[in-house]
């Protein structure tokens, strides 16, 4: 099991990963680290002993794990394709100390037909500059990805008359004229079939034609004036092989119609690993014939479809030389090329060029010699003239026109109508802006720009002038106009001056509001919400900055915030750019503040108090106490006093864990008996799980009290003033003491009156020989602790039960109703090293409350 680390870590690593179907496959190597190790002086980087991988869904807890060892890549298979997953490497020394960890990495498994190929992969890393499509895909292979299930013929399609009749066909014969009858025929494994009174026939290695020939001259040597036909009502079945790249080789069944593509269909097609360029049919008798899909694919042309007979075999081969086509062409994938086949072919199987595409500027990207990339340009000429060659690897490119167009300008911005207009020569702007109408509401009327490019530097430029001067009849701002220049209006938002006020204190939504023209107090206080309940209707201040010059003064105004809102007087007073408006809180305004008191009280509930309040009032409002309130166990929660803990506690784990890292690294110092090395590793262990525990407990905030009858009560130095989420919970008389630690019984026993610490030990077995004698602590139902380290000398106290004075130490201590004994456990020694594996008496000032300690000796 690793351990803890903190967030900083002597190294990092680069996690990288690609996803699979089903699976992601990922690498990492280390990297430095971008903090500052936490390491003691002199202290070496700690070196590797192995990684483990943590995934899980993403979002979610990484909560799967994979010891690695000391591999650096790792394949993660079993996932669920279109789901995301997280990963982490962790990595870890020889102690298990985690020492650095990778960044999370998201990744999505693919299905199959998603998942790259090698081939795609290639091409994807080879399409660099502008425009270069990394998503290029092999074509055809996706026909068969979509299918999902043969689509072969029927065993009850219609055979034609070529049809070769064979084994298995069942034959209908229907005869009709001075013989009226019809029966149904097996092709039988010889090939011949019975006829009725004809006899048995032999059909073997005959079409379905030349089969109704001879069951007719069958027929007509026993009959006369009869007429008949012969149909094939069921097909017979062929078992072929598919084997090679393909993505379910085997054996397959299909009708006596089959044919390569219908097995192919069957077997999921060719992956993209395989050829469909020189896909084999072995025949059984010997023969082999190739069959080229892409005449299929192109043009539907199933003319090189070849039927399949009986034990047949079909094989797909690796996939041939490939290339690509990118660009402005209308069907950009990547193809396998033919023997002899050239540049030509290649952009007929693109499809043609686009609307877009520029013929002068065909490509071709080539790897020369294993050795260097270079670039060809292709005349279209010589492209479309089938003479130009490709080669394995070759990647063309169709670029597109260029996409200025010439003879034209363009206006943009707060205008109704943007766009591109024709130019001419002599063109000025008054030709496109000549009306207010054409501009937008909130358009910028004092600037607009023209934009122009100088054709041979290709520095922009920029004129200006202004839209309202224009209109007005302006010739110095009706600018003339060049090919290609560019005319846009502002926005009143992107060029006027923003100002704005403020309102802070009681409001509902404080903040900067844009000014408005004659905007007043009133108008601010209600675009913020309104005023809170807490607002002081009284003096209201108003803050103005006023700018002359080089000075700056301030300007404060007072008003009355009631008669503002209601427009009384002249307090509701117009509001200038960059006032801030400020809204008092009424004096001792609060919230109702609540206190709830629970269990032995007469009406336990939700109480609400006035600021000043003392325990006394509230439990006097509550009733008063039920006759079975044990006021010495009274549980008094304050949310003050919680968030101290809190913060106690949190400070007390980072020391802990500091503490462990410490004592680890001295242990690694150390040479240890395999004995002593295990001992010292579980109690680092157990103490790592307590403060793993502890980081999920709730503190309660509980103060100790000392509450009395109310009457008493009322006016002692014990009667607190409440303050707001306080909890008092006064509980019943108990009837126990709890024991737990180090005792042979943890357990809770009866209370008896004036029985010692050492009576309940023994009723519980004793102490264990791991316990530390030395640190028993006594809680008190109160919450107070009384430590063996507080009482090595003599104490005296009263016993009620034999009314006398009673001395002794802390074994002689009398134990009280509630109470709970903890017994720790010694700390492990080794080397100097002392490992508490039970920290609870150092947390006893954090919990005081029974539950709680008893949840960290679980």
């Amino acid at each position: 099991m690793l351990k803890g680390a903190p967030e900083a870590l002597p190294l990092a690593f680069d996690l990288v990963g690609e996803a699979e179907d089903g699976a992601v496959r990922l690498q990492w190597e280390e990297r430095p680290a971008t903090h500052e190790p936490l390491l003691a002086p002199g202290e070496e980087v700690p070196g590797i002993a192995g990684y483990t991988l943590v995934y899980g869904r993403d979002p979610g807890p990484l909560d799967q794990q994979v010891d690695l060892g000391a591999r650096t890549g790792y394949r993660v298979g079993d996932l669920e394709n279109g789901v995301a997953y997280q990963f982490q490497v962790v990595a870890y020394d020889a102690t298990q100390q985690v020492v650095g960890r990778s960044d999370l990495l998201s990744l999505t498994p693919l299905a199959a037909a998603e998942v790259r190929s090698p081939v795609e992969r290639r091409f994807a890393e080879e399409a660099v500059g502008p425009g270069a499509d990394r998503d290029l895909k092999q074509f055809g292979y996706d026909l068969f990805a979509a299918s999902g299930k043969p689509v072969g013929r029927p065993i009850t399609a219609p055979a034609g008359p070529d049809y070769a009749v064979g084994p298995g066909d069942l034959l209908e014969l229907f005869l009709w004229g001075q013989v009226d009858a019809d029966y149904e025929l097996v092709v039988e494994p010889d090939g011949t079939i019975h006829l009725p009174k004809a006899g048995q026939v032999s059909l073997a290695g005959l079409t379905l034609a030349q089969a109704r020939a001879r069951i007719h001259a069958a027929l007509a040597r026993q009959f006369s004036g009869f007429e008949m036909s012969v149909t094939v009502k069921r097909l017979r079945t062929v078992q072929v092989y598919v084997v090679g790249e393909v993505a379910r080789p085997g054996s397959y069944e299909v009708s006596g119609l089959g044919t390569v593509f219908d097995a192919l269909f069957a077997a999921g097609g060719p992956t993209r690993q395989g050829s469909l360029r020189a896909i084999e049919l072995h025949r059984l008798g010997g023969t082999s014939e190739r069959v080229d899909l892409y005449a299929f694919l192109m043009r539907g042309d199933r003319g090189g479809d070849l039927r399949l007979g009986q034990g047949d075999t079909v094989f797909v081969g690796v996939v041939g030389a490939t290339m690509a086509v990118t660009g402005q062409v209308k069907r950009p994938a990547i193809y396998e090329l033919a023997d002899g086949e050239s540049l030509k072919e290649a952009l007929a199987f693109a499809g043609g060029l686009t609307a877009h595409a520029d013929p002068r500027q065909v490509q071709i990207e080539r790897v020369e010699g294993q050795l260097r990339r270079v670039v060809e340009e292709v005349a279209w000429a010589e492209a479309t003239s089938g003479d130009h060659p490709l080669h394995n690897g070759d990647l063309v490119r169709v670029r597109a026109i260029y996409p200025d167009v010439e003879g034209r300008v363009e206006i943009t911005g707060e205008v109704k109508q943007p766009g591109r207009y024709p130019w001419h020569v002599g063109m000025h702007v008054s030709e496109l802006l000549s009306s207010r109408d054409q501009i937008l509401p909130h358009g910028f009327l004092d600037y607009a720009e023209v934009r122009r490019v100088d054709p041979v530097t290709l520095r922009e430029s920029v004129l200006s002038f202004s839209p309202a001067q224009l209109l007005a009849g302006s010739q110095g701002d009706d600018l003339e106009l060049l090919d290609q220049d560019q005319i846009h209006l502002f926005a009143e938002k992107d060029l006027a001056r923003r100002e704005f006020v403020e309102v802070r204190g009681e409001v509902a939504k404080p903040g900067r509001y844009p000014y408005l023209p004659g905007m007043r107090i009133r108008d601010l206080v209600y675009q913020a919400g309104n005023l809170t309940r807490a607002a002081y209707l009284g003096e209201g201040e108003l803050t103005r900055l006023h700018v002359q010059g080089s000075e700056a003064t301030t300007e404060r105004i007072y008003f009355s915030v009631g008669d503002a809102l209601v427009d009384r007087g002249d307090a509701d007073s117009p509001l200038a750019p960059n006032d801030q408006l400020f809204i008092r809180t009424v004096p001792d305004w609060s919230e109702a503040r609540v206190v709830e008191v629970e269990g032995e009280v007469r009406f336990p509930g939700t109480y609400t108090f006035r600021r000043g309040e003392r325990i006394s009032e509230i439990l006097t409002r509550a009733g008063g106490f039920t006759p079975r309130a044990f006021l010495k166990g009274t549980i008094f929660n304050r949310a003050s006093v919680r968030a101290i803990q809190e913060e106690r506690l949190h400070a007390f784990i980072q020391e802990q864990e500091q503490e462990l890292l410490r004592q680890s690294a001295e242990a690694a110092k150390q040479t240890l008996q395999s004995g002593t090395a295990a001992a010292l590793q579980g109690a680092m262990a157990d103490k790592q799980k307590l403060l793993e525990r502890l980081r999920g407990t709730q503190v309660k905030g509980r103060m100790v009290v000392h509450i009395l009858p109310v009457a008493e009560l009322k006016g002692s130095a014990y009667d607190l003033e409440l303050e707001e989420d306080d909890r008092i919970e006064i509980p019943p008389v108990p009837s126990s003491v709890t024991v737990l630690g180090r005792v042979y019984n943890p357990t809770s026993l009866l209370f008896e009156e004036d029985k010692p610490v050492a009576y309940y030990l023994t009723q519980t077995g004793g102490v264990r020989e791991d316990a530390d004698e030395d640190h028993l602590y006594l809680v008190r139902a109160d919450g107070t602790v009384i430590s063996r380290a507080q009482h090595r000398v003599v104490r005296w106290w009263w016993s009620r039960g034999d009314h006398r004075w009673s001395s002794g130490r802390f074994l002689g201590l009398q134990v009280e109703r509630g109470d709970v004994l903890l017994v720790p456990e010694k700390p492990i020694t080794v080397g100097g090293l002392a490992i508490a594996k039970d920290i609870s008496q150092i947390l006893a000032n954090i919990f005081v409350s029974a539950g709680n300690l008893k949840f960290l000796f679980q």
